[in-house]
């Protein structure tokens, strides 16, 4: 991926310079810790086929250090399952390498059974037995002590969840929030090198959810232990990932920070997987890509060679802001909404195209304002090649109801 500055008249503003990648587009950071002795969890070059299927992983290379939390995210079938399936022991590895705790785990040849690895688990529908009082919940994974440690141990796992006076009652009385904190102090009593959290909160209500995630954040940084959540949902993932892995099929395509990634997408794909986006296809002529919002900079790309302009909504200055950069376009509101926090307009151009903005100034223009509207030249990605298959996440156009909605892509 490339970033550069618009071209209006003989003038060039610079943007700022993208993170290097390397060619896979795998990020420094997940490769580099891959080999360090001192990682929690280094996953090494995973690949692994389903009979007749194809590969389900391909090369897939992550760590994570001690008390960090990394959020692997994609679309259902990508591999996000199967990459947690394999560091916890439920299918043997069939190319790569695991260690765990420093310790090799899995291998061609090689496969630590699942109760010695040293993982804590928190399954999406909590997995508590209804027969089992909470403690004896917590205490399940505690077979090697005796029945005085084994309940000590889940009575101090409890109390760090808040829920020790829950421990002799049953979880079928318990509410989601609750049930789930059990969940997460069964994974924690183990005390172990590296918890394993698939799609953990996608069960709960909106506002539990975030007093859950809060909570759940706090307790695996007191324990210290290594976090893997596997997610679809790209909030989540922003919020409670200190890294995010993002996959496709079968590939992580991009890891580094939430802040890198939402700022220096390395491809269409994870530009579009973080939030809506505004683009722009063109074809490269001298160094430059013609969109109905200007000329953006291309350079060292071929003249003919087909591109990709992409800018997410909040990075369409509206109002003033477009006529301070000297470059803006005339407009019209055609759709408005508030939102909150911010609100979403939809300007259509002169030229007929529409662009959507996200702003926060509370004096938003109404449906039928005339407004001028610009790219902000620190915030444009440019990418090569023809518009990606992926879909182009387009909730934000969604009128009243209505069953079909426009694509923010059209064609420069």
């Amino acid at each position: 991926m490339k970033r550069f500055g618009l071209t209006f008249g003989a003038r060039a503003v610079k943007s700022v310079p993208a993170i290097a990648l390397p060619d896979d587009l795998l990020a420094q950071s997940c490769v580099a810790c891959a080999r360090q002795d001192a990682s929690a969890l280094v996953v090494d070059g995973l690949r692994h086929e389903y009979g007749d299927q194809g590969a389900t992983l391909q090369d897939v290379s992550l760590c994570l250090h001690p008390g960090e939390i990394l959020a692997l995210v994609g679309p259902s079938g990508c591999g996000k399952t199967t990459t947690l399936r394999l560091i916890a022991g439920l299918e043997r590895l069939q190319e790569g390498a695991l260690r765990i705790g420093g310790m090799m785990a899995a291998a061609p040849g090689l496969h630590v059974p699942a109760e010695n690895r040293n993982i804590g688990m928190m399954f999406q529908d909590y997995a508590l037995f209804p027969h089992l009082t909470v403690a004896e919940n917590v205490a399940f994974g505690l077979g090697r002590l005796d029945s005085t440690q084994r309940r000590e141990q889940a009575l101090e796992a409890l109390a760090d969840v808040g829920l020790a006076e829950f421990a002799d009652r049953y979880p079928t009385t318990m509410s989601g929030g609750q049930q789930q904190r059990v969940a997460l102090a069964r994974a924690l009593a183990p005390r172990p090198n590296v918890v394993l959290l698939d799609e953990p909160f996608s069960g709960l209500d909106a506002e539990l959810r975030r007093s859950v995630r809060s909570d759940a954040i706090h307790l695996l940084k007191a324990a210290g232990a290594a976090a893997l959540m596997v997610t679809h949902d790209p909030e989540e993932a922003l919020f409670m990932a200190e890294r995010i892995a993002v996959m496709r099929d079968g590939r992580i395509e991009q890891c580094d920070t939430p802040k890198a990634l939402y700022d220096h997408p390395a491809s269409p794909y994870v530009a579009r997987f973080f939030s809506e986006v505004n683009e722009f296809a063109g074809t490269v002529r001298a160094n430059l890509i013609r969109t109905p919002m200007g000329l953006v900079e291309a350079p060292g790309m071929a003249d003919g060679a087909q591109a990709l302009v992409m800018a997410r909504p909040e990075h369409i200055l509206v109002g003033e802001a477009a006529l301070e950069t000297g470059a803006s376009f005339a407009g019209n509101v055609s759709f408005a909404r508030w939102l909150g926090r911010t609100a979403l307009i939809e300007v259509r151009l002169e030229t007929g195209e529409a662009v959507f903005a996200r702003i926060s100034d509370k004096n938003w223009p109404g449906e039928g304002e005339a407004v001028e509207v610009a790219l902000d030249p620190e915030h444009v990605h440019v990418f090569a090649g023809d518009r990606d298959a992926a879909p182009v996440i387009a909730d934000m156009t969604k009128r009243d109801g209505a069953n079909t909605s426009e694509s923010l892509a059209f064609s420069g």
